[in-house]
């Protein structure tokens, strides 16, 4: 058996025979596991969140850039603002800042 092959593993198993037999015990380390699993899942929304987060914001510095380049160009703030779909507000600031580089 496995068991006998290999120390670890034996002593790893007489280990959680202890731990199962105490209910004490056995509720702490129930809680624990939980606990870990919990733990977890929220890293790995909060990954998943500050992944999504970075996307968009990278997104938003591409578009930003592109309108800034169609300003250059000489397109107007109206043809700017159809294939942005920034208000025209947000590109007239953008035009100070073409103006002064």
């Amino acid at each position: 058996m496995l068991k006998e092959k290999d120390g670890v593993i034996a002593r790893a198993i007489d280990e959680l025979d202890r731990i199962s037999q105490d209910a004490m015990i056995r509720e702490a380390y129930d809680k624990r596991e939980m606990e870990i699993m919990s733990y977890n899942t929220n890293m790995g929304m909060a990954r998943d969140e500050g992944h999504a987060e970075g996307h968009e914001a990278g997104r938003l510095e591409e578009k930003i850039e592109m309108a800034k380049e169609m300003l250059a160009d000489g397109m107007s703030l109206e043809v700017v603002s159809k294939y942005t779909k920034f208000p025209i507000e947000l590109i007239e600031t953008l035009t100070s800042g073409i103006q002064d580089a």
